[in-house]
């Protein structure tokens, strides 16, 4: 994800004098997917990974979002009443950590409700799963966490609580991301999604690192961890916004 984010950033500011020149390809673009009923599937999957590109998540509203997120996020790890802190997180059991990641989850979802309503039904329960078995059914790599978007269920495997708390908190935003985008409470244009929803068939033929709503997720997580031990140092001290 790291990677991934420095990748983007760095072409960003490679074009960063052609942000004109940008706005209004996306703008085209987002004409294109608004009047064209039918899109041969190469050309759906082209489109996807353009706007993936193209619909990058910068500016002031992007800033408050994240700061929203973020305040929410360290809110519900300060008032956090089970023993499972920061601190030892790296000794707690599986059945803690998860039990931890069922309160934060849960937290951020009840925080971000009072400013987005809209985003009320969009998560309705929370599921824990073994990666192995994940793993022996599809024949694929686990992934870290999963939002079905159908059911407004989150999904965390196993393998997600082998790692530090900062990627858990990573992947607890993430997904949540996905479940801001059904209600276009994040940033994405609701343009973007109707249209991942239309071609479907492209959309999952899309490679993940392209996929519009995924590098939303991605940045939008990174941009709310980024300095994290020093901004949650500063929210306990002074309880304020970051």
């Amino acid at each position: 994800m790291a990677l991934q984010d420095t990748f983007f950033n760095g072409i960003a500011n490679i074009l960063r004098k052609s942000r004109p020149a940008l706005w209004r390809e996306l703008y085209h673009t987002m004409h294109t997917i608004d009047t064209d009923k039918k899109l041969p599937l190469y050309y759906a999957i082209w489109l996807n990974m353009k706007l993936g590109f193209l619909a990058s998540q910068r500016g002031r509203r992007t800033k408050n979002l994240v700061k929203e997120i973020r305040r929410n996020l360290f809110s519900a790890l300060v008032n956090h009443s089970d023993q499972t802190t920061i601190e030892n997180y790296h000794i707690a059991t599986l059945e803690e950590k998860q039990k931890l990641a069922f309160y934060i989850t849960w937290r951020l979802h009840s925080s971000m409700t009072y400013s987005h309503p809209n985003i009320y039904d969009n998560l309705q329960e929370v599921f824990f799963h073994d990666s192995q078995e994940y793993e022996r059914t599809h024949k694929d790599p686990t992934p870290h966490g999963e939002y079905n978007t159908k059911k407004g269920t989150v999904h965390y495997y196993s393998k997600t609580f082998e790692m530090d708390l900062n990627e858990l908190l990573n992947t607890i935003v993430h997904e949540y991301i996905h479940a801001m985008q059904q209600n276009s409470e994040s940033i994405l244009p609701k343009k973007i999604i109707n249209f991942q929803k239309k071609h479907s068939k492209a959309y999952w033929k899309t490679p993940y690192i392209f996929r519009p709503d995924e590098i939303e997720a991605d940045r939008l997580a990174g941009l709310v961890l980024k300095n994290f031990d020093k901004n949650f140092k500063r929210y306990k001290q002074t309880n304020n916004e970051l």
